[in-house]
């Protein structure tokens, strides 16, 4: 019996665990309902928000479309509902609804227009709405663009020289271009001369290669604007290019400048320019008396005193000069004629601006907030006045309280006076005239800080006039030239002001003279500052010229 046992239990097989492959997942009903029918209508339901969320959503949260604006001319200001989008072309999204678009551009009229948007629902976020509008500006005053241009130039000097991390704005050749695409041929033929005239004052404005890459873009553009894209284009631009070259007889010697170091040695090895520039130029002599003083020598009122000048031509000449032999390196063929006038002998002191202060509290030390509010000082005008004595040159005042100035000191002198001369600051070759003439070369000096010195302890010329040269920068009239030899006549500078009028911000500035800070100094130092900013070594002094009716 025992052993029948023991053959039942060996021949007993236990159960085989099922492997991973043989499992089943069996789902139990929910609420009665098999899943067969639950587990698809799930699947289908999370389809549906998936789609939902990807194709509708977007659109119904955020209903609208993109509006892309193009304008002609581009590069105008675009404005949506009184808020600034961008610069045309620009593409801005926009909620559905009537929004009010205006397209300004400085010269060209003001567009406004109404924008209704009804944008798409379904799969805005793969396929955005895109709306078009398309603006053309009809042209008001074509000087107003090429004046822009102008003071746009002038205030890149106070730059570096472009790097890697920014470049300058290819100004020109946007003036150019809006001329091309304007619509209107009138107003295209209006543009394209003001924009040939812009080009030909703009060439002494250039200070860095990229500014003349873009002059010859602008060349090429302009001839295109005025003979169409055909093939004498380029004969065109070649043709406006000699004309500047007429114009302008001192970019040749100034070309150097404006050209990248490899091309400039090249340039200047060329037997050319060692026959036609450095040759011709180097018989010339920087300044001709040709116009005797006016009398009588001296004319003032109070402690004002003016002296007599001459007038006659002046040559641009090199900053770099060497005038120990009476000689000059002459930068242009084409002198400035500088006609005679009165100088103050001195800097303005402390003295003299007190009783412009008086009559005129606005510009008081106590105004300043008002002053840099309004874009005329900045935070150092007038810094040390309190302390100063009465007989000191006074810095630290800008230019445009310079010009204030100038404008009190004529109803302060006396009719017999301002009956025939009308007081400015000088011009940039007035003021260098006016160095000539005291027969200065370069000079050295020591470069340790000191006090401006006082007009009793300074050194005179011949005629009783002190401190042109070291001890202060002096403001002059006009913008700052990056090409001083190809300045225009004086007129055109004074006329500056004209050109600057209704630009929003003003040109850079020259000042002239060195400072105490300099230890050597010859005429032709230059430098540049913003009109409103002041300096403990920039002061400045007015002239008396002959009123042309007077």
């Amino acid at each position: 019996m025992k052993k029948s046992r023991r053959s039942k239990r060996a021949g007993h097989t236990p159960p085989i665990a099922p492997t991973p492959d043989e499992s089943q997942v069996r789902l139990r009903p929910l609420a009665g309902v098999p899943p067969t029918i639950y587990v698809p209508v799930v699947w289908a339901l999370l389809i549906a928000l998936v789609l939902f969320v990807l194709l509708l959503l977007p659109g119904i949260l955020n209903p609208g479309a993109y509006l892309t604006v193009i304008t002609a001319p581009a590069r105008a200001s675009v404005y949506l509902d009184d808020g600034f989008a961008g610069t045309s072309p620009c593409t801005v999204f926009l909620s559905d609804g009537v929004h009010t678009l205006r397209v300004q551009k400085p010269g060209w009229d003001t567009a406004v227009e109404s924008v209704e948007i009804r944008g798409r629902r379904l799969a805005t976020l793969f396929f955005p709405h895109h709306v078009e509008m398309r603006t053309s500006l009809s042209l008001e005053d074509p000087a107003v663009p090429v004046n822009q241009v102008l003071v746009s130039l002038s205030s890149w000097s106070l730059t570096t020289p472009p790097i890697s991390t920014y470049a300058l704005p290819p100004l020109l050749t946007w003036l150019a271009d809006d001329a091309r695409t304007t619509p209107v041929p009138d107003h295209r033929e209006r543009l394209t001369e003001a924009a040939a005239h812009a080009l030909a004052h703009a060439v002494p404005f250039l200070s860095h290669t990229d500014q003349a890459v873009d002059l010859a873009r602008a060349l090429l553009v302009l001839s295109e604007a005025r003979t169409g894209p055909t093939p004498s284009s380029p004969l065109a631009a070649l043709r406006m290019a000699i004309s500047l070259l007429q114009e302008h007889p001192g970019l040749l010697s100034a070309l150097p400048s404006l050209l990248p170091p490899s091309m400039t040695n090249t340039y200047q090895e060329n037997a050319f320019y060692h026959t036609y520039v450095e040759q011709r130029l180097s018989s010339l002599s920087p300044y001709r008396i040709t116009t005797p003083a006016p009398a009588p020598d001296t004319l003032g009122h109070g402690p004002f005193v003016f002296r007599a000048l001459p007038g006659g031509e002046l040559y641009p000449s090199s900053r770099n000069e060497d005038l120990g032999d009476g000689k000059a390196r002459v930068l242009s063929s084409r002198p400035w004629r500088i006609a005679p006038f009165y100088i103050l002998d001195r800097e303005v002191t402390k003295g003299m601006y007190a009783l412009f202060l008086q009559a005129h509290p606005e510009w008081s030390p106590q105004a300043k907030t008002a002053l840099v509010e309004q874009g005329l000082v900045d935070g150092t005008y007038l810094y040390d006045y309190a302390t100063l004595e009465e007989d000191a040159p006074l810095p630290y005042v800008s230019w445009y309280a310079a010009q204030a100035f100038c404008r009190w000191l004529e109803d302060y002198l006396p009719p017999s006076i301002t009956a025939h001369y009308e007081v400015r600051l000088p011009a940039e070759q007035e003021w260098e005239w006016a160095v000539r003439l005291t027969g200065l070369a370069e000079i050295s000096q020591s470069s340790r800080p000191r006090p401006p010195e006082p007009f009793a302890g300074a050194a005179k010329d011949k005629r009783g006039i002190a401190s042109l040269l070291g001890n202060l920068w002096e403001w002059t009239a006009g913008p700052y030239y990056s090409l001083y030899a190809l300045a225009p006549p004086v007129d055109e500078v004074l006329g500056w002001y004209a050109i600057e009028a209704g630009v929003d911000e003003p040109a850079s500035r020259t000042v002239r003279g060195g400072s105490i800070l300099q230890a050597r100094l010859a005429p032709p130092m230059r430098g540049v500052l913003h009109p409103s900013w002041t300096s403990p070594v920039v002061g400045f002094r007015p002239i008396l010229i002959r009123r042309h009716d007077g």
